[in-house]
């Protein structure tokens, strides 16, 4: 058995999300630990293979490895240019375009509201050198197989070599080696910071040839986008805390009748506790960590010189059309939901029961079902509002709300906790970091346990020194693992701001008023506070959203959702 790329296939088959092995990652595990288990030979090669993995194969194996290294580094003789800033990277790349000098550019940005999207980053390259040849390599053109980003792959040197600009998202990361000489005269990799270090790495090495590479990374991943589990940089705690979160979710499964059984052992899981650790690490030094796996294989640093006047004024020109042309994309996309038609739920599942790559106007017009079921729309064309909240999640926040605020919702979010958990496990074990993240139980228990249902009910006003907001945030603090672990947020530094975080997650805010009251010292403390409930969009009313919830989950409650003279469509038993 033969594994290339060994460490990046086991981070996607441990880590990954929304993919085919994700629906299945219990199966996919086993099969692949019999396959290696079974093996008469076993060879395994990557230039990011660390002990971690090399442990996990061999507990799987049952044999202890043969470490071939190597000290070649194959990027000895390529400069890296490492820009500071996103306009400093601007600077670059409109300079060879102005110059006409062939780049291979790589993007993590994947959709097209991003500025930095493959497919707008094309669209500048395109408006500054009108005569170039520029391929946009993403997620839609390597499905099309009338498109050359779909040969792509099958024929890198070939394809490559009849195009001056290749643009290239995170479809293309790994695995593809481009050999070209003497075509493409840079590299240049733009990261948002929420796409891994390794990943970025291995993007900015895909063209072999010695030509200078340019890079923009943030210093530090900006949000939770890159934090696993608890967000501890130790696996130990990863592994502690996940332990927990499991067994209740577990228990909460339990309790609502599923049967299925928890992997929370196994040598796959310390690997991706490992993963888990090392990622927590790497995005808290987001740049260095990405130069520094560059400088391993062997690249040059050199430090970005400073652009001249017009220069800067042209990236600056250019961030602003990036931008412009990232909120066009994102008013096609709504525009093109709206109006689409409406599927009925056979036609609905039949389009995600299919295999092959979906058209636009198939994903445009699923897009709307999904979003008129989650809404109750009852066929009715969404506003580009309620399109904007449900991107946001608004419909599950109040959905959360309402599990979290009101004991009626607990006999449904047990029935959801069940069915999550079969689905999950439909072998009859579940991979504990996924049904950690699926179920609703613990994290709404979890709220529950830190008092958010008092602060929901409260409505009168508070300042910054109140007793139970202080109470509230040291508990938080005395639990911030759990907290990360449960509910995805890292607890802000102010109380204030902690509180905002954890209203956010239900659809809720804090009213401010700005008026001095009271001998506060400051005027920070003399503001007042209030909890208030964010309104959706189209006057849409909660309970619609989560009854709407409810009878998907296939168990409606009497209370609160039924009012006087309402007649119950079933029951939850």
């Amino acid at each position: 058995m033969v594994i290339d790329e060994a460490a990046q296939v086991l981070r996607h088959a441990l880590h990954g999300r929304g993919t085919a092995i994700a629906k299945r990652r219990p199966e996919v595990l086993d099969q692949l630990g019999a396959l290696l288990a079974g093996a008469r030979a076993v060879w395994v090669a990557d230039a990011q293979l660390d002990n971690a993995v090399v442990q996990a194969l061999e507990a799987v194996v049952g044999e202890r490895a043969h470490l071939i290294g190597s000290k070649r580094l194959p990027a000895a003789e390529r400069t890296l240019v490492n820009h500071r800033s996103r306009e400093s990277w601007r600077g670059a790349l409109l300079g060879f375009l102005q110059r006409r000098e062939r780049v291979w550019i790589a993007t993590t940005a994947a959709e097209a509201d991003s500025a930095n999207s493959a497919t707008n980053l094309a669209k500048l390259a395109a408006a500054t050198w009108p005569e170039a040849k520029v391929l946009t390599v993403d997620r839609d053109t390597v499905n099309d197989p009338d498109h050359d980003a779909y040969r792509l792959a099958a024929d890198p040197d070939g394809i490559g070599a009849q195009y001056d600009v290749v643009v290239a998202s995170p479809a293309v990361a790994a695995g593809l080696s481009v050999t070209l000489r003497d075509h493409f005269s840079a590299v240049l990799a733009i990261a948002g910071g929420t796409t891994p270090a390794n990943d970025v790495a291995q993007a900015i090495s895909r063209v072999r040839d010695d030509v200078p590479r340019h890079l923009f990374a943030p210093e530090r991943s900006p949000g939770n986008a890159l934090v696993i589990g608890c967000g501890s940089l130790s696996a130990k705690v990863v592994l502690k805390h996940l332990d927990r979160h499991a067994q209740a979710a577990m228990a909460a499964a339990l309790a609502a009748g599923c049967d299925a059984a928890c992997n929370a052992t196994g040598p796959w899981l310390p690997l991706w506790a490992a993963q888990a650790a090392q990622q927590n690490r790497m995005r808290l030094s987001f740049r260095d960590t990405v130069v520094a796996l560059l400088e391993r294989e062997g690249y040059r640093l050199e430090a970005a010189t400073a652009l001249d006047p017009i220069t800067a004024a042209e990236a600056k020109v250019a961030g602003a059309q990036l931008r412009d042309l990232a909120e066009a994309a994102a008013a096609e996309a709504q525009a093109a939901v709206i109006a689409s038609p409406m599927l009925s739920d056979k036609e609905a599942e039949a389009l995600m029961a299919c295999r092959r790559r979906l058209q636009p106007s198939e994903k445009a017009a699923l897009q709307r079902w999904r979003i008129d079921r989650a809404w109750a729309l009852q066929g009715a064309a969404p506003s580009p509002e309620l399109l904007e909240a449900h991107k946001e999640g608004a419909h599950r926040k109040a959905v959360l709300h309402w599990a979290v605020a009101d004991a009626a919702a607990d006999g449904v979010v047990a029935r959801h906790d069940r069915d999550k958990a079969r689905e999950l496990a439909p072998a009859g074990a579940a991979w504990a970091p996924d049904l950690a993240d699926g179920v609703m139980g613990p994290k709404v228990a979890g709220l529950r346990v830190l008092g958010l249902p008092a602060w929901l009910q409260r409505r009168d006003w508070f300042s910054a020194d109140d007793s139970a907001l202080a109470d509230l945030a040291a508990v938080v603090r005395q639990n911030a693992n759990e907290v990360v672990q449960l509910l995805g947020l890292k607890p802000g530094k102010r109380d204030l701001t902690l509180l905002r975080q954890l209203l956010a997650l239900v659809g809720a805010r804090l009213e401010v008023d700005r008026r001095r009251h009271g001998g506060g010292r400051s005027v920070a403390a003399a503001y007042r506070y209030r909890v208030v409930a964010d309104p959706l969009p189209d006057g849409i009313a909660a309970e619609a959203v989560v009854a709407a919830w409810c009878e998907r989950v296939g168990c409606v409650p009497k209370s609160p959702l039924q009012r006087e003279g309402a007649t119950a469509v079933h029951g939850c038993g």
